[in-house]
């Protein structure tokens, strides 16, 4: 790569900064500053008011770093917001836990400098987790040409394995975010009118914790917002009845938690909205379980 087609990439990490993810912080910030064959302009968007002062002081001294405060502790908000600050060709996203491999961010735009039409990147990455480390992503080879119905099978855009054209992913795409599931309701309003390409080369390290994959009752009601939230942008028909039962699955895994938890009004609103599907006849048995679960708790 010529000295002068060196690329300039805008990278927004999202953060509480908290001092118990002090050392998460700096490892994610030392994978961005040491990435080869691109200029990185490094944007930390510090959300909330649980931050350590200490911490924010030595990021901001940080001469790398450009570090914005948002009095909201919402992280997809602090994501929008951290798009809006981007002035540079091309951009990308990490969380503050995770960290990038060596040669990402040169891996992933190099494909939008050779083909101008490419609108983002998707790669493949690691998850780690509990000493163990595995491909995140079960990559399909019909995911460039159907990218819809891939993200239904499996989310293949992280929010740290991606690249962004600033021209082209535009701020729309990142306006109006959920709580949870940001980074596939992203990947879908961008794919049903941007090109995709992917890479099955792993270009992140992704840090879970056990707890992290806890399915809380936030994040089971929060999909099915995700997938209402999909189907309300009017995608093909061909792709509908696939969401319509993935709602259906949705709702009562919401109403499942719920039951667990002891909501029992909540679970009995989700489970019926359930039934009214065509797919609800899967779930009619479930209902002698909730009705049993009320009268142990009675």
């Amino acid at each position: 790569m010529t000295e002068e087609r060196r690329p300039t990439v805008t990278v927004v990490i999202a953060t509480t900064c908290e001092a118990r993810r002090a050392d998460a912080i700096r490892r994610a910030v030392r994978s961005v500053e040491t990435q080869a064959g691109v200029d990185v302009e490094l944007v930390l968007v510090v959300n909330g008011n649980r931050f350590d002062q200490a911490l924010a002081n030595e990021l901001q001294d940080h001469p790398q770093i450009a570090l914005h405060y948002r009095e909201e502790p919402s992280y997809p908000a602090a994501v929008s917001h951290g798009r809006s600050l981007v002035t540079t060709e091309f951009f990308a996203f990490l969380d503050d836990d995770d960290e990038f491999l060596p040669g990402a961010l040169l891996t992933r735009v190099t494909p939008m400098l050779a083909d101008p039409s490419v609108d983002f990147v998707a790669t493949n990455g690691y998850r780690h987790c509990d000493g163990r480390e595995t491909i995140a992503y079960q990559a399909s080879p019909r995911i460039e040409q159907e990218p819809l119905a891939e993200l239904l099978r499996a989310n293949w855009m992280t929010p740290c394995g991606h690249m962004f054209r600033a021209s082209t992913a535009t701020q729309e795409y990142f306006d109006k975010p959920t709580k949870y599931f940001e980074w596939t309701i992203i990947a879908f309003r961008m794919a049903m009118k941007l090109k995709l390409r992917f890479l099955d080369v792993p270009t992140y390290r992704k840090h879970d914790t056990p707890d992290s994959l806890f399915k809380s009752v936030g994040t089971a009601e929060g999909s099915v917002v995700a997938i209402e939230t999909m189907m309300a942008l009017h995608p093909s028909p061909s792709l509908r009845d696939r969401m319509i039962e993935i709602r259906t699955t949705a709702l009562h895994a919401a109403s499942d938690t719920n039951r667990r938890l002891g909501n029992y009004r909540r679970a009995w609103d989700f489970h019926l909205k359930s039934l009214r599907s065509r797919y609800g006849w899967r779930h009619l048995l479930y209902t002698r379980r909730l009705l049993l679960s009320r009268r142990r708790e009675t």
